[in-house]
């Protein structure tokens, strides 16, 4: 799925907001999510919500048809600067924010709420197919201190609109961006994730371009919560993160889940995952 920035007469290709990258099976590298390597686990620092516009609470999976404008709403509780980033279904990433269009700065006030494009924009965003279909991520970075992305994106001259990100696909993302904000304290930078799904225009999602001709499945998610912060979390024996987190781009399927903890015995589940559907696992020790 690809954005398009629409200009009165003009036409420019531009973002796809963030999506799995999931191709084929879920597993066909070790699971690495943007979530669970960078979301920051201290609840009572700097905090970032981001949501779409048919989606307030941040915390379901709303269509959008192929032709449909779609707006991006991120708010922050204290002073920080914002990064948005999109992976469309075949692994391009995009940084939608910061940019050089109207309202396209990244600095935020505390309690700010924030929309994509921001409104009076001369601009809107559409959803497009260049990406394929299914679910996609938008994932939010914010820091009490501007982040040097030099390595990740970069604008190729005066004249462009939007950073060039130099690295391709979720995981190599999440890694790139762990490098920047591993060095900051953790109190100090945090990020969140929405989702939404891109469907055809009737409403169906047809043949994938990028999946070999073959219908694009919608992915589903386990959410796993333990009183344990360092605990480990596999999926399918591969580790997923620390601590709850959320796993997303799963295969319809099963799935063993295993919790690792320090002087307790492993807790071990075997769960159901279905196409747009989230599973959630307790696991307390």
């Amino acid at each position: 799925m690809k954005t398009n920035l629409n200009f009165p007469a003009t036409s420019l290709k531009a973002l796809a907001l963030l999506t799995s990258v999931a191709l084929g099976s879920a597993f066909a590298a070790p699971l690495i999510s943007a979530q669970s390597i960078i979301v920051n686990p201290i609840d009572d620092g700097l905090t970032v919500k981001v949501w779409t516009d048919r989606d307030t609470g941040g915390n379901s999976t709303p269509d959008y048809r192929v032709g449909e404008r779609i707006r991006l709403y991120a708010k922050v509780n204290e002073d920080a600067y914002i990064y948005l980033f999109n992976v469309d279904p075949a692994g391009k990433i995009d940084m939608i924010l910061p940019n050089r269009l109207q309202g396209g700065a990244s600095f935020m006030r505390a309690n700010e709420t924030k929309s994509f494009p921001a409104n009076g924009a001369k601009f809107f965003y559409t959803v497009g197919d260049d990406g394929g279909y299914g679910i996609n991520k938008v994932l939010a970075v914010v820091s009490k201190n501007q982040l040097n992305l030099n390595d990740i994106a970069r604008f190729k001259n005066n004249q462009a609109q939007f950073a060039d990100v130099q690295v391709s696909g979720q995981n190599n993302l999440a890694q790139a961006l762990s490098i920047v904000v591993n060095p900051i304290p953790s109190e100090e930078w945090y990020s969140d994730t929405a989702l939404y799904n891109v469907v055809s225009r009737t409403g169906n999602a047809p043949s994938n371009p990028n999946t070999g001709g073959q219908a694009s499945n919608a992915m589903g998610s386990v959410v796993i919560t333990t009183n344990i912060p360092n605990a480990e979390v596999f999926v399918a024996d591969r580790r997923a993160g620390r601590g709850s987190i959320t796993v997303s781009d799963l295969a319809a399927g099963s799935y063993k889940i295993t919790v690792k903890a320090r002087g307790y015995a492993d807790y071990v589940i075997n769960v159901t995952v279905s196409g747009g559907k989230s599973v959630t696992v307790t696991a307390n020790f």
